[in-house]
């Protein structure tokens, strides 16, 4: 079975997304990444794009500066749904991956 990852660049850094981003995200932000990103802010935006490009903070928050938090923040959209198209899909068809 291969792996389900997504994978956007943001110039020079892949932007990656499997379970183990997702869990520190979650644990970073206290809350679901479905909660977290139904209307994310800046906080939120740039911790996925350091945990997802493994950057620093402080390479994240330049990066946003660099390409514009709107830009940065769709790009982390893409990543997410890229690596788990289920919780951006229809409904439940007995997959039990798109259970959660």
């Amino acid at each position: 079975m291969a792996a389900v990852t997504g994978e956007v660049q943001i110039g020079a850094h892949t932007l990656r997304f499997a379970t183990r981003q997702l869990v520190k995200l979650e644990a970073r932000l206290g809350k679901s990444i479905q909660s977290a990103f139904a209307d994310p802010g800046v906080t939120v935006i740039a911790a996925g794009l350091e945990i997802g490009a493994g950057i620093t903070a402080d390479e994240a928050l330049d990066l946003m500066d660099q390409y514009g938090v709107i830009f940065v923040g769709e790009r982390v959209g893409e990543a997410l749904k890229a690596a788990f198209p289920e919780t951006a899909g229809e409904a439940d068809d007995g997959d039990p991956r798109k259970a959660a």
